[in-house]
């Protein structure tokens, strides 16, 4: 693997915890061993998985300093002024999303565009509520900081992996892979110990500067095996 293992803007982290949910955006937690001040645009690299996100808070402590990390510009939470929209041929909602998350730093892309109506308020608020309400529940923040509207992508993880524990009334697995990109929610696994297909709902990848990683996945199947 060239590069850094666990690196934050190109300089080693001593930790991180990641959750990765299937909607939403995700979060990072990340340590670096000097009391430097992290520049606000971050790029969070766990093996062959790269996180672009931006820094929400910081602080350092014996020397030390720690960040939350938010994918994509961590502007959804912004309020935005209200403005009126009107057309006579119609009014995407793409159109209305994609001025919204200029204001606020972020990038949106929606798997299905549709007209909305020929005028359109939005009201000041912030701007994750006119994200829900023009684009559902169903929208998620990819590695790359874009916001997706939209089912996230689904099929079978074919790259080795082993299971390392499983926790049968939880749902949760924990597992040892070298390609930790693979492990996103919505993807599905299986193999000689689980053979009941499960689908990721949710992943948590914990990893540490002296080479100890942990990819935890929590499945959103039910029954038994």
């Amino acid at each position: 693997m060239s590069g850094p293992y666990l690196a934050l803007n190109g300089r080693r982290v001593v930790s991180a915890n990641v959750m990765i949910p299937y909607y939403g955006a995700w979060c990072a937690d990340v340590t670096i061993a000097v009391s430097d001040v992290i520049p606000l645009a971050a790029t969070l690299t766990l093996g062959n998985l790269t996180l672009t996100g931006t820094v929400y808070r910081m602080a350092s402590f014996s020397g030390a300093r720690s960040a939350r990390i938010v994918g994509g510009g961590a502007g959804w939470r912004k309020t935005i002024a209200a403005q009126a929209y009107s057309n006579p041929a119609g009014i995407r909602a793409s159109l209305i999303l994609g001025d919204a998350a200029a204001l606020v730093g972020e990038k949106v892309n929606l798997a299905t565009d549709a007209i909305i109506g020929k005028t359109f308020v939005r009201e000041s608020a912030p701007a994750e509520r006119l994200l829900r309400q023009l684009g559902g529940s169903e929208w998620w923040i990819d590695p790359s900081g874009i916001t997706q509207v939209g089912a996230r992508p689904t099929g079978a993880i074919t790259t080795p992996f082993l299971i390392n524990d499983w926790s049968g009334g939880k749902g949760w697995f924990s597992v040892s892979t070298e390609a930790i990109a693979d492990w996103m929610p919505g993807r599905s696994f299986s193999n000689s110990n689980v053979t009941k297909v499960q689908q990721i709902g949710m992943t948590t990848i914990a990893a540490s500067n002296d080479g100890k990683l942990r990819v935890n996945v929590l499945s959103d199947g039910v029954g038994s095996q």
